[in-house]
């Protein structure tokens, strides 16, 4: 029951998505416009005749060849060059008015001057038409024309317009008839919406500068607060700010202004997706995209230039299901909404259609980054827990009772054979423990501790084995921040399993400049008897690489290999976060 009751409720829906559009005056024709039921009638369907005789404005007129034309047609005025005036006229059946009302003629977003007439008079205008350049004052974005009330009866009437556009390519998006207080109702809500836009739009844009500062700076954040900045400026030059009415002298610069915002956002948008996965030449491929998005700035219209965007936008999200990288498919489902929503738009189904696919965007990448900080942290704890533990277990390894007993040992015999080594034997060993208890507990350390506990032990382990064992340093400052034990843990494991049967061993420390960071190699000249041994992942290499996640989370790399005289270990730590 409840399945088929969610199946209603979305048919709904989609019927009214679908029906929208044909819910005009257009389908209500031929038969009287109750105002009572329907306040407001959009008047998309006109006839349109060239040349400026006042009398096809009449009821009576017939005599010239009239075209029908709808409105919604964005070329309808594509070969018009302002050189003539054009009228437009509608047959309009009245049904009565509400007594305390008044009927009201709106037009919006008419690139042109404009005159209005009811039945052959005259009843207002938006400019002055005019038959040249000079003689035309363009008019205002949005205009309201009161019907007087004496001419407002039940029956046929006809609506005409008188239009020149010799500053402008003409442009008329909606014409509609109603009620004056339906307007205000509508205008109201029309603000109402637009603040609710903005100020998610200004919301998501502190959300994601936050996250940029917070979190490692990560660019993909930075892209996406300017994705969400460009169109916070575009809703706040558009003309539906009904309490800001803008002159039609300023669209020209408006219109190429909201286009730039678009442009802005659309690369803006696609840096933040070249940035949130791991694609290669990130740089290279970013000024591809702004140097096209610039071309197409000068040499296509932006509705041309906005799906081509959304389709850039798709392929590299496709790209990114295709790979299975972390994201795709929450930002796959804010684009399948963006596109919903500016196609809505576009056919003039619904008028915020272009925004709501904007903010469903938005809301669907806030998402998408809240899970990846959550599952960040996660991990960060994970690896604070496990370091912990692998820490414990470190420290249990050096000082477990056969570690002593076999120092303790050779300390004896030494007492016995060189008394002056077996002090230093003891020196060693309690140096070693004293680094470790100052290092324990530690996030990072300064590398100078970190050596000075290696040597400790490589003296240990030299009286033990009654070997020689060295450390040499390159590029090293002492200064440098890392987790406590990494190194001393990696020269443990190539004591181990590479000086089994030499007594004689060098290690060397080097630190070099990484294209993104820093690299530092460890390699000493043992002998590589099993490489099943020395690549398993002991104790140890776990210690080491938790370390390193706790204090990089994702911007480290370790690689443990054989080469020629010994065995290498390089870590490499960037010094941007993860994509």
């Amino acid at each position: 029951m409840e399945f088929r009751r969610y199946n209603y409720f979305i048919f709904v829906v989609l019927h009214t998505l679908i029906l929208m559009r044909d819910v005009s005056a257009d389908k209500l024709q031929d038969r009287p416009l109750d105002f009572r039921q329907t306040p407001i009638v959009p008047l998309h369907e006109w006839e349109m005749t060239p040349g400026d005789d006042a009398s096809v404005s009449s009821l009576e007129h017939t005599d010239t060849v009239w075209t029908s034309i709808d409105l919604r047609d964005k070329s309808l005025f594509g070969g018009y060059d302002g050189t003539r005036i054009i009228w437009l006229r509608k047959a309009v059946l009245l049904d009565t008015l509400p007594e305390d009302q008044h009927l009201l003629l709106s037009s919006y977003y008419v690139t042109c001057a404009a005159e209005f007439y009811w039945d052959g008079t005259r009843i207002g205008s938006n400019g002055r038409v005019g038959q040249t350049a000079d003689e035309e004052q363009p008019g205002r974005v949005l205009s309201r024309v009161r019907i007087p009330l004496e001419g407002i009866e039940s029956g046929d009437h006809v609506l005409a317009m008188r239009i020149s556009s010799h500053c402008r390519p003409p442009r008329i998006d909606r014409i509609e008839l109603g009620l004056d207080e339906a307007f205000r109702k509508t205008d109201l809500r029309t603000n109402n919406a637009n603040v609710f836009i903005t100020a998610f739009f200004i919301t998501s844009a502190m959300l994601n500068i936050i996250l940029f500062f917070g979190f490692n700076r990560n660019v993909a954040y930075l892209f996406l607060f300017l994705y969400c900045v460009f169109h916070t400026l575009k809703i706040l030059m558009l003309p539906s700010w009904l309490f800001l009415e803008s002159d039609v002298i300023s669209i020209q610069f408006n219109e190429r202004m909201l286009y730039l915002f678009v442009m802005l956002g659309s690369v803006s948008l696609i840096a933040f997706l070249i940035y949130k996965f791991p694609l290669p030449k990130k740089i290279g491929m970013l000024s591809l995209a702004a140097a096209i998005s610039l071309l197409c700035f000068f040499t296509i219209p932006e509705r041309t230039f906005f799906p081509a965007s959304v389709a850039v936008t798709f392929g590299i999200s496709s790209y990114a299901a295709f790979k299975k990288w972390d994201g795709r498919w929450m930002i796959l489902f804010g684009l399948i909404g963006l596109s919903i929503g500016s196609a809505l738009w576009y056919r003039g189904m619904f008028n915020f259609g272009y925004f709501l696919g904007i903010m469903f965007f938005i809301a669907a990448m806030n998402i998408a980054v809240g899970r990846q900080i959550a599952r960040q942290s996660r991990l960060h704890h994970e690896a604070v827990l496990r370091s912990s533990r692998l820490q414990t277990e470190l420290l249990k390894q050096n000082i477990q009772p056969h570690f002593i007993m076999n120092s303790l040992t050779s300390i004896q015999e030494l007492i016995d054979t060189d008394p002056a080594k077996a002090t230093e034997c003891i020196d060693a060993l309690a140096e070693e423990f004293r680094m470790f208890s100052k290092i324990c507990g530690e996030t990072l350390i300064p590398l100078g501790d970190e050596l000075e506990l290696c040597k400790a032990h490589l003296k240990i382990m030299g009286f033990r084995k009654d070997a020689c064992f060295t450390i040499e340093t390159e590029g090293l400052s002492g200064d440098e921040r890392i987790p406590p034990g990494i190194f001393h843990t990696l020269i443990e494991n190539g004591l181990t399993h590479g000086f089994s049967k030499q007594y004689h061993g060098h290690f060397r420390l080097q630190k070099e400049t990484a294209s993104q960071g820093i690299r530092y190699i460890l390699s000493n000249d043992g002998e590589v008897s099993d490489n099943r041994d020395i690549g398993h992942k002991g104790t140890g290499i776990h210690y080491v690489e938790a370390r390193l996640e706790e204090s990089f989370p994702g911007r480290w790399t370790l690689h443990s290999r054989p080469v020629e005289n010994g065995w290498n270990v390089t870590i490499e730590i960037s010094d941007r976060p993860p994509s």
